[in-house]
């Protein structure tokens, strides 16, 4: 079948010079490349993404911000940083 596909120039020149290199068209380096990424791609066992627990010793907010909204504790962070 043929098809027409858009690939970086630098790709296409490395995948030219193994092509040369080893004594095969660019069509066999394009469909042995390929094949060799699905294959990978099958055997790979797909584990579902778990975030890490990350928590922290302590009681949550000091004293003095517990009762604050987010704003002002965003401003208070924020204070002096950056402008």
């Amino acid at each position: 079948m043929k098809t027409t596909i858009e690939i970086n120039d630098v790709l296409l020149d490395a995948a030219k010079q193994y092509a040369r290199d080893n004594h095969k068209t660019l069509k066999q380096v394009i469909e042995m490349t390929l094949q060799s990424f699905l294959k990978n791609q099958q055997e790979q066992p797909r584990v579902p993404f778990q975030l890490r627990r990350h928590s922290f010793r302590g009681e949550g907010l000091q004293d003095g911000w517990r009762n604050d909204d987010w704003g002002a504790i965003r401003e208070a962070i924020y204070t002096g940083r950056g402008e």
